[in-house]
C-alpha cells in the first residue's frame, strides 16, 4: 500500500509539472497578445467612430440625395463598403481615384494614419464631422424637361 501511495504521489507530481509547463508555455505565447489589447481597443473605437460619424457627415453635407446628385462618391481604401452602406448604393458605385464631379469622403483609416483619399483642386468643404470631412465638386445639374 505504501508503494502504491508513493507511486501515486510521483504520478501526481509528474502531472502537475506537466500542467505547469503547459501553462507557462501558453502564458509566454499569449503575453504579446495581451500586450496588444489596448491597441486593439483603440482600433475598434476608431472603427466605431468612422461608422457613427459618417451618418452625421452625410446629413450635415446636405443629405444622401444631394450628395449623390453631385457626382460619384469617393473614399479612401477599405472604407468603400461602409460608405456604400451609408449612402445605400451598390459598392461598385464608390470610387477611389478622385476626380470631379464628385463627392469625397476623407478620413483616417486608423487613428494614427493620414486622412485619405488625396483631393485634387476644385473641391470645396461641405462638412466636417468627427473623423470625416466631406468635399464636393458638383458637376452640371441635369436639366428638367417639362
Amino acid at each position: 500500500a505504501v508503494a502504491g501511495a508513493a507511486g501515486l504521489a510521483t504520478f501526481v507530481r509528474g502531472r502537475m509539472t506537466a500542467v505547469a509547463l503547459v501553462l507557462a508555455a501558453v502564458g509566454l505565447t499569449a503575453a504579446p497578445r495581451f500586450a496588444a489589447l489596448p491597441d486593439q481597443g483603440r482600433s475598434l473605437a476608431h472603427a466605431a467612430r468612422l461608422d457613427a460619424d459618417l451618418s452625421r457627415a452625410v446629413r450635415q453635407a446636405g443629405g444622401r440625395q444631394a450628395l449623390l446628385s453631385c457626382g460619384r462618391p469617393y473614399v479612401g481604401r477599405y472604407r468603400g463598403p461602409l460608405l456604400a452602406w451609408h449612402l445605400r448604393v451598390p459598392r461598385r458605385r464608390i470610387g477611389f481615384a478622385v476626380r470631379a464631379p464628385g463627392v469625397v469622403f476623407r478620413s483616417r483609416l486608423t487613428a494614427r494614419s493620414a486622412s485619405t483619399p488625396a483631393v485634387p483642386g476644385g473641391f470645396h468643404s461641405a462638412s466636417r464631422t468627427g473623423v470625416w470631412e466631406v468635399l464636393t465638386a458638383c458637376g452640371p445639374r441635369p436639366q428638367r424637361t417639362s
